[in-house]
This record gives C-alpha cells, structure tokens and sequence, in this order.
C-alpha cells in the first residue's frame, strides 16, 4: 500500500466460494474464521484498513447469523458477497430475509464476480474468466427485475470490475 500511496482499503473475501456456500456447518465456521481474521487486521491496522465481512450467502439462517455478528461484534464497514451463489443471483427471492436484514443496517454490499454453474461446464480451469464480467451483469439485472433496488433502497450495491457489460448493456436491460 505504501509503494503505491494506497491510504486504506477493505478487506474482503474473493476466493472458495463453493466451500463458503455449502449451506453446512463447516461453510459457517470458515466464514467466521476469516472474518474473525479480517478484524484483528483492521484492529491492528484501524486508519488504514476496513472489514467487508464475508457471509454464508447460500444459508439464510447462517448469513443472518453472521450480519449479526460482523455487524455487532466485529463492527464491520459491510458485507462483501458473490455475484451468483450455485444457479442464484442476489435478487432471487430466495435471497429477501438476508437483503431485509442489509437493508435494515444501511449496509454498502461489495459485489465481486463469480462464475455461475450454468457457465463454467467445457473449459479448463482459469479459461472460463472472461465469464465474470457477464454474471456480475446478470447479478445487477436480477437485482433491477425482482426489485431490490426498490425494496430495499438502503443497501448500497457496489460492483466490482466496473459493474461488467452492464454499462454496455443498460440501455437493452
């Protein structure tokens, strides 16, 4: 950071999405443990550092737990999740207890790409990447058409890679 003149930064998860979002009590454990970890660096670090707290996005009961905690115990500055969880987006209805919980605590929500089950079948590993940039678009888009944007107006969505091809796509959405 110093090499660069970089002042701060959050801290988040971008990798092992599958394990995170199993839905068992193992994926809960590793998304407490590394955002435990994240807070002793931003404890060590508070003017340079900051906390998006990952969440067991898949489990309902689990990320409910784990906004509570991050939010309560750890004092995180918000939540960083995935573009797509399995065969989900972050819009799905399925989804709407965690965003009504997000919604309540003002929340900013880091968005960071994933590649979707539907799209990663018949490439090696690392090939399917340039995957990321659509799912991030297909994220925004389940969030405007299932109207989360509108029912939960206090959550501020942030998308990484400069919101994919949506700003290509936007004026056909």
């Amino acid at each position: 950071m110093d090499k660069f003149n970089i002042g701060a930064a959050l801290l988040s998860l971008t990798m092992q999405r599958e394990q995170f979002y199993a839905g068992t009590p193992e994926a809960r454990a590793l998304i407490r443990t590394c955002n435990d970890f994240g807070a002793k660096c931003v404890q060590a670090n508070p003017k340079r550092l900051g906390l998006l707290a990952g969440l067991p996005f898949a489990d309902i009961d689990g990320s409910l737990k784990e906004i509570e905690y991050a939010y309560d115990t750890l004092k995180c500055d918000g939540i960083g999740i995935y573009s797509s969880t399995g065969d989900k987006w972050p819009g799905d209805p399925f989804f709407d207890p965690i965003m009504q919980e997000l919604n309540r605590r003002k929340a900013p929500v880091l968005i960071h790409a994933a590649v979707p089950n539907c799209c990663n079948r018949g490439f090696p590993p690392g090939i399917s990447t340039g995957e990321l940039d659509f799912d991030e678009t297909r994220c925004a888009q389940s969030l405007l058409v299932n109207g989360v944007l509108t029912k939960y107006p206090d959550i501020k969505f942030i998308i990484f890679h400069a919101g994919g091809v949506l700003p290509v796509m936007a004026g056909r959405i």
